[in-house]
C-alpha cells in the first residue's frame, strides 16, 4: 500500500539534528534531547534520553477487544495476531469508526492540534476506490480527543483477503495551517465516508482534495507526522498477520520490549486502556478504532 506522505517521515524517523531543529522551531527546545544540545561553540555534549519524548519510537502494537455484551468492567485485550478471524465478513460490509486518540506526549507545550488522517481502500466488482479519512483535534499531552464511535467509513466492502488500512496523525504547529486544517471540522467530513454498493465516480476529487490538504500542511516545516502505521487484516491461518473480526482494534505507539498486551486491559466505563492494581494510563500514545457490520 503506496504511503502519499513518504516524503515526510514521522518525527521519530528523522536524525537527532531535524528533531532538534524541529523543537527549536516550535519553541519546545527544552524537549531536546541531552546530546543534542550544543555548547556555545557547537561541541555536543552530555547522553542521549528520550525521558518522556515517547513520540520518538516508530514501532506501533496492535491489540483486539472483543465486543461481547455481560456485566465485566474490564476486558481483556489480546494481540491482534491471535484472534479467530471471521470469514463470514468476506464480500460483506462493514462501518469502521474512531473510538479514541489518546496523546501521553507529543512535541510541544499546551494543546496539540492533530491532523486524523486514515486510509483504507474499497473493492467493488473488480475496482477499487482509494478513501481518505480526516479529521483535526485539539488534545492536550496526557489526555484523549472527546470522540466516540466517530464514522470513518460506512458500507466498506471487505475483499476476499480482508481490508488494509493507513494511518497518520500530524502534529500541526504552524498558526496558518491549524486554520487550513480546520476544513475537516465541516459536517461534510464529521459524517464520514458514506459508501454504496457501486463505485462512486464523485468520490474520486473528494478523496484527492483531502489528500491535496494533508500533503500541503506537511510541507511546512513546523507541521511533522508524529505516527504512523499500516494494517492489514485478513483471514490467513498465519501467526504473525493480523486477523479481521468485529470488534475494537488498540494500536499503541510503544518500542518493541516495552510492552506485553498481558500487561494491560480496558475498561468500558472510562473508555480507555488500563494496567496495575492502579489501573493507571500506559504512558504511550494509542488510537482504538471499531468494525462492525453496517446496517
Amino acid at each position: 500500500m503506496h504511503d502519499p506522505f513518504i516524503e515526510h517521515p514521522v518525527l521519530g524517523a528523522k536524525s537527532e539534528e531535524q528533531i532538534a531543529n524541529y523543537l527549536r522551531l516550535i519553541g519546545a527546545e527544552d524537549e531536546i534531547p541531552v546530546r543534542s544540545r550544543t555548547s556555545a561553540t557547537g561541541q555536543a555534549f552530555g547522553f542521549f534520553d528520550f525521558g518522556s519524548a515517547v513520540w520518538r519510537c516508530t514501532n506501533h502494537h496492535f491489540g483486539f477487544i472483543e465486543p461481547k455484551n455481560g456485566p465485566d468492567r474490564n476486558r481483556p485485550i489480546t494481540p491482534a495476531g491471535t484472534v479467530e478471524p471471521d470469514h463470514s465478513l468476506k464480500g460483506s460490509r462493514i462501518k469502521v469508526t474512531l473510538d479514541k486518540l489518546r496523546v501521553a506526549k507529543y512535541p510541544g507545550k499546551g494543546d496539540h492540534s492533530i491532523l486524523f488522517d486514515f486510509f483504507g481502500r474499497n473493492q467493488l466488482n473488480g475496482t477499487t476506490e482509494d478513501l481518505h479519512f480526516n479529521a483535526t483535534y485539539r488534545v492536550p499531552d496526557g489526555d484523549s480527543a472527546g470522540i466516540n464511535g466517530y464514522p470513518i467509513f460506512v458500507g466498506l466492502t471487505v475483499a476476499g483477503d480482508g481490508v488494509a488500512f493507513r494511518c497518520s496523525t500530524v502534529n500541526v504547529a504552524s498558526a496558518i495551517d491549524k486554520g487550513l486544517a480546520a476544513i475537516f471540522d465541516n459536517d461534510v467530513f464529521k459524517q464520514g465516508l458514506k459508501l454504496t454498493t457501486e463505485v462512486q465516480p464523485a468520490l474520486a476529487p473528494f478523496v484527492s482534495m483531502a489528500q491535496g490538504v494533508t500533503k500541503s500542511i506537511l510541507s511546512r516545516s513546523e507541521n511533522v507526522r508524529v505516527q504512523e502505521f499500516s494494517l492489514g487484516l485478513d483471514f490467513a491461518p498465519s501467526a504473525t498477520s493480523a486477523k479481521l473480526r468485529e470488534g475494537s482494534y488498540v494500536v499503541v505507539q510503544a518500542p518493541e520490549e516495552a510492552w506485553s498486551w498481558s500487561d494491560w486491559s480496558y475498561d468500558i466505563q472510562s473508555n480507555r486502556v488500563f494496567g496495575g492494581a492502579d489501573m493507571s494510563a500506559p504512558p504511550y500514545n494509542y488510537i482504538i478504532f471499531s468494525i462492525s457490520r453496517a446496517a
